[in-house]
């Protein structure tokens, strides 16, 4: 069975979004949280929005990693060998943010423009943390310019014993644009000595079972942008690998189960923020990928774009769920 992974994606996958689909829906295998960028060597150098992200009582139940983006292997290794101590499972090293405020300073996707000084890092960080019970995994594209970059690239990661290796079949330079590179990641999946996992615009169970024909040990699937827009999207994937249809509830019943995720949601974002009038700019960023799953409300999904005060909001999500 494959399993699915929810994928770390700065502003939407926080802690408050986690909480409350683990309440609402059936469960990932894996959650991954969206980067922490520390700029030292300690867990207290984390934000206050990042230690609230990782807080492992605030996770509690969820198989968790934590996503590092940094390009400082001690700190890195640092952080590691804090994260263990405090009981985390995985630390996710972040070799794919494509953002160029991100890979203009030499991290994300910008490491790997140059494959000695990413073998270098990680030789650092397996070094430090020899002998420490955690995972170390890393989420990578396939190049920054051009995927002829992944040979190269495997052969580092090869040199590691990764817990796994997430691919998404896109080089740094599209960022999300174009189609993902099957081909690339065809030869990541032969070539790689630990598990690799495929991220990249899984958002329909057609699109998973085109995935599967082609690889049919593929260890794990991350979802992203597909499963905010359609909340059930994981439910279906597992129906189509145990082979059987998924059973739609209808409507109603849909809408009600959405209410209820988005009241959730919104409560735990209305806790976390001081910023009130803030909480419903976050909120229209997940309505803005949420909204495919209440298809032929174009009028009541534009009083939601267009409400900037609390009650202007819950009025228009009223009468969108009503």
């Amino acid at each position: 069975m494959t399993k699915l992974y929810l994928a770390p994606m700065e502003g939407l996958t926080y802690i408050e979004y986690r909480k409350a689909y683990h309440s609402c829906f059936p469960d990932f295998d894996q959650y991954f949280t969206p980067f922490a960028a520390p700029g030292r060597y300690h867990l207290s150098s984390f934000s206050t929005r990042e230690k609230r992200d990782i807080d492992l009582a605030d996770n509690a139940g969820m198989n968790l990693a934590v996503q590092l983006l940094t390009k400082d292997p001690d700190a890195c290794a640092s952080l590691v060998q804090e994260l263990a101590q405090a009981g985390y499972q995985e630390v996710n090293i972040n070799l794919g943010c494509p953002s160029p405020t991100v890979t203009s300073k030499g991290r994300g996707a910008g490491m790997l423009k140059d494959p000695d000084a990413l073998d270098s890092f990680l030789e650092d960080v397996f070094m430090e943390t020899e002998g420490t019970d955690i995972r170390i995994s890393v989420k990578t594209r396939i190049g920054f310019e051009s995927a002829d970059e992944l040979p190269a690239l495997m052969k580092v990661f090869n040199r590691y014993p990764l817990a796994q290796i997430i691919v998404h079949p896109r080089t740094g330079k599209q960022g999300y644009d174009g189609k993902p590179d099957l081909e690339a990641f065809a030869y990541a999946f032969a070539e790689s000595k630990c598990p690799v996992v495929y991220n990249g615009d899984i958002r329909t169970a057609e699109d998973f079972q085109s995935l599967k024909k082609r690889f049919p040990d593929l260890p794990a699937v991350m979802l992203g942008r597909g499963v905010l827009a359609d909340p059930w999207l994981p439910e279906k994937l597992r129906a189509a690998q145990e082979g059987r249809t998924w059973v739609d509830p209808g409507e109603e019943a849909r809408r009600e189960q959405l209410r209820h995720f988005h009241d959730l949601v919104f409560a735990n974002y209305l806790e976390a923020f001081d910023c009130k009038n803030g909480v419903v700019d976050r909120m229209k960023e997940l309505w803005g990928w949420m909204g495919a799953s209440v298809p032929g409300h174009e009028k009541e999904m534009k009083a939601i774009r267009k409400a900037r005060r609390l009650p202007d909001y819950r009025a228009a999500v009223r009468v969108l769920l009503s």
